[in-house]
C-alpha cells in the first residue's frame, strides 16, 4: 500500500467500517517514490478515501470539533492504539499462563512475567499515549496520569510514592507550552521507566488481594 492507502485502511479500522478499506495499490511505491513534505515537525500523506467515505469523516470531524486533517490523525493514532492493546492482551495471557507456571516451580521467579506485563503496559501507553490522556496527548497530562496513578496506588495500601526517583522527567519545560507533538511525544515516552514501576505496583496489589 501507498502511506496514503494505508491511513485510510486505518481510518476505516477506527470507525467500524471496513467496506472503506483500500484495495492495495498496483503501482509500485519503489517506483513511483514520494518526497515527504515535512513542515515545522510535522509529515503530510496524502490520504484519498472513497467520496462517500470522505463525507462520513468530515461530519465526524465536525461532530468532534477538529480540523478534517486532526480528526485523521486521532482516528489513525486510535487503531494503531487497539492493534497495540491486542498484542498487549496476547502478551498478558502468555503472562498469565507463564505465572500460573510459575507457582508451580519455586526455581522460577514469578514476578519476572508480572515485570513483563507491566513493560508491556507501560510501553504501548508512551508510544501511543493518545487513547488515554485524550488529544493532544501532552507532556503535562501525561504527567498528572502519573501522580494520579500513583496517589492511586498509596491510597490502595502502597507506603510510599513511586515517582521519587522521576522528579526530573516530571518536570514540565520552560517551553512546554510551544512544544511541538513529536517533543511532546518524546517527553513523554521519557516517562517509561516511571510507569513501568507503577504498573509493576498495580499488578502487585492485585495479586496480593486475589490471594487473600
Amino acid at each position: 500500500m501507498t502511506p496514503g492507502e494505508y491511513v485510510v485502511s486505518l481510518v476505516a479500522q477506527a470507525t467500524g467500517l471496513p467496506q472503506y478499506r483500500p484495495s492495495p495499490s498496483i503501482r509500485s511505491t519503489e517506483a513511483h517514490p514520494t518526497s515527504p513534505r515535512i513542515t515545522k515537525g510535522r509529515d503530510s500523506i496524502l490520504a484519498k478515501p472513497h467520496v462517500e467515505f470522505g463525507r462520513i469523516l468530515k461530519d465526524g470531524a465536525g461532530d468532534a470539533g477538529l480540523k478534517y486533517g486532526a480528526y485523521l490523525v486521532l482516528l489513525v493514532e486510535r487503531a494503531l492504539t487497539e492493534a497495540d492493546k491486542s498484542d498487549h492482551a496476547q502478551d498478558m495471557t502468555h503472562s498469565q499462563l507463564t505465572d500460573d507456571d510459575d507457582e508451580q516451580r519455586p526455581d522460577t521467579p514469578a514476578v519476572a512475567s508480572r515485570e513483563l506485563g507491566a513493560h508491556e503496559m507501560a510501553t504501548a501507553f508512551v508510544k501511543r499515549p493518545g487513547l488515554y490522556l485524550g488529544f493532544p496527548s501532552t507532556h503535562d497530562r501525561a504527567i498528572a496520569f502519573a501522580q494520579g496513578f500513583d496517589m492511586a496506588l498509596m491510597m490502595a495500601g502502597d507506603p510510599s510514592s513511586h515517582l521519587r526517583e522521576y522528579r526530573e522527567q516530571l518536570q514540565l519545560s520552560s517551553d512546554h507550552e510551544r512544544a511541538t507533538t513529536a517533543q511532546q511525544l518524546e517527553r513523554i515516552q521519557a516517562l517509561l521507566p516511571a510507569f513501568e514501576e507503577l504498573f509493576v505496583a498495580a499488578a502487585e496489589i492485585a495479586r496480593t488481594r486475589n490471594n487473600e
